[in-house]
């Protein structure tokens, strides 16, 4: 059974629990009041584009730095990479070769010596199978060897301290399956040390999850999955060396997840909420250790938001997020896989800072930053933002830049 992520549930996850797990979670509120009722005058972010990347790409939009070069990821009949020292002018790094056109990219990062891995997973009829591609410095392309479950896939990769972590999931045949079809999907994950050859493991107590983000922080590595039957909420696993996981005793309800980020030697999870008033408002979740998390909420200027994207840049995280009309329709049923929700009233896209991963600051919104897609990435470069989204196939990049 081939699962093709939607849109939507790529960003929000797949399942939203019932109710927040008791006496592991505290609730912070936090709302900011500016020259507008909502901003706060002391930041904004201000957006260059967008720049016109490519046309008929169907899936990635993945961004990521690897030395002197930020590197964008799509597919179009086959996977593609551009290059680009600004994140404006780009360039197609014809010299990377030509990958398998089954191969459908899902992330990319660093190999740490000028070159970059991009995990995903080949499609070939009903079968999904994990693979990974490295490229040197020198711009050659080699499929990595990895031991990997089928049906699966690779959804992320960090980069941790002499070592490389990769998160997916993969499917199994449930009770009954022979009678009721039914479908199991639990967490995997691959290490390596040099990019090229990768282990598996399976991560415990993660049986009707499904993988969505990965970071590498202070206390080695942490995933964040969502439950698939909608009853479980949002899990976490943490790992000192990416072979060893350990699950968190925490599972936040009502809550879809779309990035999890290292600050300040801490963990943080962003995504969104849901809200009896707006649909859902965006929300964040930090925790020093893995296992207890404090939750705050971000201000808004309409209904049906949500962290879309976040990313670490110098003291601050930045986070942008769009209108998402329709979408809580889909955290009510607890399922990404339909259809993609009705097009946002308004594309302009909202952008928050925080400088602890608690408070945060809606910054002035900007008239040039129009994101009308539901899929995108987000990098920093230098003291600057890159943003990568996809609308109608096209693959279109803003730079922004941070002012207090």
């Amino acid at each position: 059974m081939i699962r093709r992520r939607g849109l939507v549930g790529r960003l929000i996850g797949l399942a939203i629990a019932l109710a927040l797990a008791i006496g592991l979670v505290t609730v912070v509120a936090v709302r900011w009041e500016g020259s507008d009722g909502l901003s706060a005058p002391s930041a904004s972010v201000s957006w260059h584009g967008p720049a016109h990347v490519a046309t008929g790409i169907t899936f990635g939009a993945d961004l990521a730095v690897s030395g002197e070069k930020l590197y964008l990821v799509g597919k179009g009949t086959s996977m593609e990479i551009w290059s680009s020292t600004d994140g404006t002018s780009w360039t197609a790094d014809s010299a990377e070769g030509i990958v398998d056109s089954s191969f459908v990219p899902r992330g990319a990062v660093a190999d740490g010596s000028g070159g970059l891995l991009v995990v995903g997973e080949a499609l070939s009829g009903e079968t999904q199978t994990p693979a990974i591609w490295h490229s040197s410095a020198g711009g050659v392309l080699s499929r990595a060897t990895l031991e990997a479950p089928t049906p699966a896939e690779i959804v992320g990769v960090a980069a941790g301290t002499g070592r490389f972590v990769a998160i997916g999931d993969h499917s199994a045949p449930g009770l009954g399956a022979a009678t009721t079809g039914a479908i199991v999907y639990s967490l995997d994950a691959w290490s390596s040390v040099d990019g090229t050859s990768w282990s598996h493991v399976s991560l415990p107590d993660s049986d009707n999850y499904e993988a969505i983000a990965l970071t590498a922080w202070s206390g080695g590595f942490a995933a964040v999955g969502v439950s698939e039957t909608g009853t479980s909420g949002t899990g976490f696993w943490t790992s000192s060396d990416g072979s060893s996981w350990q699950r968190s005793p925490t599972s936040l309800g009502d809550f879809g997840v779309t990035s999890l980020l290292s600050f300040g030697g801490r963990l943080v999870a962003l995504g969104a909420i849901r809200d009896e008033a707006e649909g859902m408002i965006p929300a964040s979740w930090i925790s020093s250790d893995g296992r207890t998390w404090v939750e705050s909420r971000a201000p808004i200027r309409g209904p049906a938001m949500m962290f879309d994207r976040a990313i670490v840049v110098g003291s601050d995280i930045v986070a942008v997020g769009m209108n998402h009309t329709g979408t809580e329709q889909l955290l009510v049923a607890g399922s990404g896989t339909g259809a993609p929700p009705s097009p946002a009233s308004s594309p302009v896209a909202s952008a928050w800072i925080s400088t602890d991963g608690s408070d945060w600051r809606l910054v002035p919104t900007d008239p040039a930053f129009v994101i009308d897609s539901y899929m995108s990435s987000m990098t920093p470069l230098g003291d600057r933002l890159v943003v990568a989204t996809l609308a109608n196939q096209a693959l279109l990049t803003y730079v922004g830049d941070i002012a207090h």
